[in-house]
């Protein structure tokens, strides 16, 4: 069978193949689907929403959906009742979370009520707290693998409801199915604008401000409401020319006191949190600090001192914590005063501790050289202290030793322009480590990811360069 290029295959299509490959080829059912995707892909069509597994698997999927929407229709439960359709549940969340196909078989099926309206009619239950808490967590589960990568399958009364259930008189109560809730509003926030606004517009984000102080000791919920927090923040969606994120943040930071609450619960050392817990609520604050004042709220409220205690090398044994504590710095040191204030708190000291410790690792010596440009960015006493501890030599090292990674080189650079922008005597110091024939090659390579700044260490350093004018005028009259 031949299909016109580029063209969008339909399931029965699919199967009609599938069954001839079988009928004509004596083909066993493996090969014949093997070889239905092989026929269609030289013919370039589309299969991103075929479900190319058997057709057992699809009618037990089938199966599944219908025996579980008809026993979560039920009234009063029995427990025989409840324990068949865990035993659906999961045959179901397995099925989803095997491929997106199964999940947009699952949405094309012909149904009613249709998988959505089964988890949400369940969900609407004035009763739900009478059913069995598990019972209740592997729909909210089940839900979740359903929509993932397909949040468009939920409408605005579908997104207020989940809203609804983080209250602290519903779920917000009960710790397994606020978690298990807080992962799925996550995951209907993933790459979908107008979920995330519809979310922010209807008070989830007071919600989620309730949750640190009444869970203010339990790790999982904790980090769980931060990674719905910066899903809220995402910028990921292709559909839209312009996302709210930075409403959303300046909201949460500032309507809520979303910094307060969030240093609060970080800060406290009654609260007993784990590391990577702490790296979660440092991960969050980075992303919420989008303005100069909030970044000296953090400062001022004590988070600049927790940062840099986490840097510190007694601390550096969590490599998310570290991580997240120098993204954090970076985002703060972008106002100029916290930068002085980091700077009298030895910020340059620490940062060249790690990356001696971890020359090795890209990644982490990445993100010391971002957190270390702003802070060297107008700050004269940064610069100079980083050239009195010897400093600059570990950032000429870095770049000779990952000369190949541009992200790095790029970082670097940026930390060593700024490091010379308003004191140019110290250029002399990076000129006699050579750093000028370490620099020419990488340069040479037109690396659109770290050639302008490589090219503005070298201009400032006054090295030779050459400058190329992009434009220039013929001395004609413009007209608009």
């Amino acid at each position: 069978m031949k299909v016109e290029t580029g063209k969008k295959v339909s399931q029965d299509y699919f199967d009609q193949i599938v069954q001839e490959n079988i009928d004509d080829f004596e083909m066993n059912e493996e090969e014949a689907i093997q070889d239905a995707i092989n026929q269609l892909k030289s013919q370039n069509c589309d299969l991103s929403t075929l479900c190319a597994y058997p057709q057992q698997e699809r009618k037990d999927l089938v199966d599944s959906l219908t025996k579980m929407s008809s026993i979560l229709s039920s009234t009063n439960l029995t427990k025989s009742q409840s324990e068949a359709a865990q035993t659906y549940l999961q045959i179901i969340k397995e099925k989803f979370d095997k491929d997106i196909s199964f999940r947009c078989f699952a949405t094309r099926t012909k149904s009613n009520p249709s998988v959505v309206e089964t988890f949400t009619r369940f969900l609407s239950d004035m009763n739900l707290k009478t059913h069995n808490e598990q019972l209740i967590e592997l729909v909210l589960q089940a839900f979740q693998s359903y929509i993932t990568q397909q949040s468009d399958v939920l409408s605005k009364d579908d997104l207020k409801l989940l809203i609804s259930l983080t209250d602290e008189n519903c779920f917000g109560s009960e710790p397994n199915l606020l978690d298990a809730l807080l992962k799925l509003i996550n995951a209907a926030c993933k790459m979908n604008e107008s979920n995330r606004q519809a979310f922010v517009e209807n008070g989830l984000c007071e919600n989620l401000m309730k949750i640190f102080p009444n869970h203010k000791k339990s790790n999982p919920i904790i980090c769980d409401t931060c990674q719905l927090i910066r899903s809220l923040l995402l910028d990921d969606d292709l559909r839209v020319e312009f996302g709210h994120s930075h409403e959303h943040a300046k909201f949460i930071a500032s309507r809520l006191n979303g910094l307060d609450v969030l240093l609060q619960a970080g800060l406290n050392t009654e609260n007993d949190l784990s590391e990577d817990t702490l790296a979660s609520i440092m991960l969050t604050l980075s992303k919420l600090a989008v303005r100069n004042e909030f970044c000296q709220e953090i400062c001022d409220k004590g988070g600049l001192e927790f940062v840099l205690k986490c840097i510190d090398e007694k601390y550096l044994k969590n490599m998310a914590l570290l991580k997240s504590a120098l993204s954090l710095l970076k985002s703060i040191c972008n106002n100029d005063q916290v930068k002085r204030e980091a700077t009298k708190l030895n910020a340059v000291e620490l940062i060249k501790q790690v990356i001696h410790k971890f020359m090795a690792n890209v990644q982490i010596c990445e993100m010391a050289c971002a957190a270390l440009s702003p802070l060297l960015l107008r700050n004269v006493e940064a610069s100079q202290r980083l050239y009195q501890c010897q400093a600059h030599q570990l950032l000429v090292s870095l770049l000779s030793m990952h000369s190949s990674k541009p992200k790095l080189v790029k970082n670097c650079c940026l930390a060593l322009r700024n490091s010379i922008s308003r004191s140019r005597e110290l250029g002399e110091k990076l000129i006699e480590l050579k750093i000028e024939e370490i620099l020419r090659p990488v340069m040479n390579q037109n690396d659109p990811i770290c050639f302008d700044e490589v090219k503005s260490v070298l201009r400032d350093l006054g090295c030779h360069v050459e400058f190329k004018v992009l434009w220039t005028g013929e001395g004609k009259s413009l007209k608009n």
